[in-house]
């Protein structure tokens, strides 16, 4: 069984990719790789729903910088969602929490987008 899971769905135009579990470099690398593709494929409003991320190593939250700054770069945006306290805290200690928007709830996240 393996330790975490991706996966998206469609609300509109905004991709929702749903994470789930322990983000250990191994998961992070099929994060990022996740992410590339839905960029490849048109996808320029993506919503990072953390609601069941238990844990991110620092080669997670490095995908998520680097998806993050290609999807600006495409004039898209990336939101997170959902953030569990302690990894709103480590954004917060990694002085990266004021980067993306961040919403409590899915549909929080969803109805901000512009």
């Amino acid at each position: 069984m393996e330790k975490y899971s991706i996966s998206t769905e469609l609300h509109g135009a905004i991709t929702v990719v749903s994470l789930v579990g322990n983000f250990d470099s191994e998961a992070s690398f099929k994060l990022e790789s996740e992410l590339i593709a839905l960029l490849k494929g048109g996808s320029r409003r993506i919503l990072l729903d953390c609601k069941q991320l238990a844990y991110v190593s620092s080669s997670g939250i490095g995908a998520i910088m680097s998806a993050g700054q290609q999807v600006r770069d495409l004039r898209g945006d990336l939101k997170l969602c959902g953030l569990q306290p302690a990894i709103r805290r480590l954004l917060q200690y990694l002085g990266l929490d004021g980067i993306y928007d961040q919403y409590a709830t899915l549909e929080e996240g969803i109805a901000n987008f512009a």
